[in-house]
């Protein structure tokens, strides 16, 4: 026997071993079938979850860097914040668009109770020359009473 018909005869065997082990993996692979496919749409399930997560992030990114941008748009037309900063100022931008929502919300319940005779109240204690009339006034406006 000659050494190229052994290193032939130790591939053929190795080969074989390898398709029998490739066989007991497909028989594998055919018992867990259902298994493994739940488990492949569960991934893809959450990979679109998340692709859609990122997509959302990154237009939600894209409008707050417009609006720091437009808030100077000659210091800050080719710059990007920090990621860092930018959070920081729409924080402060948060802050102020809160105060500015609550101070409008305060109008609106100093209407309400004027529509609710909270005027008409005022106007009694400015009429009887009441020194406290102011304090019984804001008094009564902050809890809503005509007292």
């Amino acid at each position: 026997m000659t050494t190229q018909q052994t290193d032939a005869e130790k591939r053929i065997a190795e080969l074989e071993t390898a398709v029998m082990g490739e066989d007991k993996v497909l028989t594998d692979i055919g018992e867990n079938y259902a298994f493994l496919i739940d488990q492949l749409r569960a991934a893809q399930a959450k990979n679109e979850e998340l692709e859609q997560l990122f997509a959302l992030h990154y237009k939600r990114e894209v409008e707050a860097i417009k609006r720091w941008r437009a808030e100077d748009p000659t210091g800050r037309a080719l710059r990007a914040p920090a990621y860092g900063a930018l959070l920081d100022w729409l924080y402060v931008e948060l802050e102020m668009a809160t105060a500015k929502s609550n101070e409008r919300r305060e109008m609106l319940e100093e209407v309400e109770w004027i529509k609710a005779g909270g005027y008409e109240h005022c106007l009694i204690c400015l009429n009887s020359k009441d020194e406290g009339h102011d304090t019984r006034c804001y008094i009564a406006k902050a809890i809503g009473e005509d007292s």
